[in-house]
């Protein structure tokens, strides 16, 4: 079949979303996307044509020793890639005990994953991006240190590296040193990260992009953040409330102390997470990011309402974080905080660049979107989604289907219709994509109907696949990368 006459970046964005780096998407909702490249031969010749969709595999394996049996079908993938730079995710299913022996560098333990590293070294110089997900300490520590000195160029091409782990020893056995050019790391486990920073001074000066999920103190997360002077992106996740607790040491006034040691200013960080923490405050409060323009607070479901856990004015830290940065926000998510109306039409007014809003909530219900009249025309986006039962839903079906109010239905997108101060013109808001939606806590506390789904669409939370059913008219995805690997 000839080659579909489009622009070039429409053909890269396919590319980019049939690829398995696209990690954003749903599984589902990646699968609706191949399958339709797949029933188009047209498409099918371009994606699995071009070399850049065999620049990237993802490959699980329930036990890492299987992973000697599957270097043909790896070895016949990424020959089909050309010179492309190479990316590759590894994931172990098994769950291992935590075992002291594990720990121990002896040829005897690395003698069997001996095929892999052979592979791995075999494409040294192209290596791009390695990821490892929960693949057992045993067999990254081998990969580090079974090889000889001068084999240890394996990594010096990096750009992303990342390793997720439920051992305890991960952090000793990175090999941050070996990787001069690394711009984005993500590490994730157990273990003692109190010299997780001086370990590896020098490196991160270097990193433009970070993700932490490190069982350490506040004061370990900020220094590592301190040391990111050039960073641009960064997310923290789970929770430091549990070493505090793992020391008898929970309090959290203890926190706010150790944060306010800190002032920490990052110039060029243009989005920002948090997720699953319990006490977001202290890390806000010592934060300035002049250059945000996303930020997410994710909390756990426990966090909400008037749970013991619950954190009180994280919207003001928000609030005063944005003020403090003086910093153009435009996305916002906020999940299980403790906020109720009045608060969150407050946060909104306080946000004037703000354009797309993400809130979920238990103490938030749906009469808050009638109080929003004059702060709507700032969103270009906004879900919603009340947690709990509400009392007051019968204002949702009148803010969706009356049409007298100030709303209209147009198609599958709900529009604001208002009067320009300069002209008697009726015209249309900048609101364009609305998601509301109301679900009880348990299926006890429901005292008034559920509504549905209005419209799921914006925030970067595209997930059609709810809707769109896989059809696969020609044949599936395995008969194609079956004849694909002929």
């Amino acid at each position: 079949m000839p080659r579909p006459d489009l622009p070039t970046d429409v053909l890269d964005s396919i590319l980019w979303l049939a690829s398995p780096r696209s990690a954003c998407y749903t599984q589902r909702g990646r699968r609706a996307l191949i399958s339709f490249c797949l029933t188009c031969r047209a498409w099918k010749d371009t994606v699995y044509g071009n070399p850049r969709f065999w620049s990237s595999l993802s490959i699980a394996v329930h036990d890492i020793i299987d992973l000697n049996e599957r270097i043909p079908f790896m070895e016949l993938w990424y020959s089909k890639a050309g010179k492309l730079k190479l990316s590759l995710n590894l994931k172990e299913f098994k769950e291992r005990e935590y075992v002291p022996d594990a720990r121990r560098n002896t040829p005897k333990n690395h003698a069997r994953f001996e095929p892999a590293y052979k592979f791995i070294l075999k494409y040294s110089a192209r290596w791009e991006r390695i990821h490892f997900d929960k693949v057992r300490f045993s067999w990254v520590n081998g990969l580090v240190n079974s090889l000889p000195n001068q084999d240890k160029f394996i990594f010096k091409s990096l750009l992303h590296f990342g390793a997720k782990s439920t051992g305890r020893y991960i952090e000793s056995v990175l090999p941050l040193h070996e990787m001069p050019k690394l711009k984005s790391l993500a590490v994730q486990g157990m273990g003692e990260f109190v010299q997780f920073r001086a370990r590896f001074s020098g490196v991160w000066d270097k990193l433009r992009q970070i993700e932490l999920g490190i069982f350490a103190s506040i004061t370990v997360h900020l220094r590592i953040l301190e040391e990111c002077c050039n960073l641009e992106e960064f997310t923290l996740r789970g929770d430091t409330t549990f070493w505090y607790m793992d020391r008898g040491e929970f309090d959290e006034d203890v926190m706010l102390m150790e944060a306010a040691r800190h002032d920490i200013v990052l110039r060029k960080v243009h989005t920002a997470s948090l997720v699953g923490f319990v006490y977001t405050n202290p890390i806000l409060n010592a934060l300035t990011l002049p250059s945000l323009s996303t930020f997410t607070v994710m909390k756990p479901s426990a966090c909400t309402g008037t749970s013991d856990l619950a954190e009180q004015d994280t919207d003001l830290a928000v609030s005063h974080l944005v003020k403090r940065s003086q910093c153009n926000l435009q996305k916002l998510e906020l999940c299980c905080i403790a906020i109720d109306n009045e608060r969150a039409i407050k946060l909104l007014k306080g946000l004037p660049s703000l354009s797309k809003l993400y809130l979920e909530a238990a103490d938030i219900d749906c009469t808050f979107l009638s109080c929003l009249k004059d702060e709507l025309h700032l969103l270009e986006t906004l879900q919603l989604k009340v947690i709990n039962s509400d009392p007051k839903a019968h204002a949702y079906s009148k803010f969706v289907k009356d049409p007298r109010r100030w709303w209209v239905d147009s198609g599958d997108t709900l529009v604001r219709i208002g009067r320009s101060r300069n002209s008697s013109a009726r015209r249309l808001t900048r609101l364009e994509n609305t998601f509301l939606e109301t679900s009880p806590k348990n299926d006890g506390d429901i005292l008034e109907p559920v509504y549905t789904r209005v419209y799921l669409r914006g925030f970067d939370r595209l997930d059609f696949a709810e809707t769109y059913e896989d059809s696969m008219a020609e044949d599936t995805l395995d008969d194609v990368m079956s004849m694909s690997m002929e």
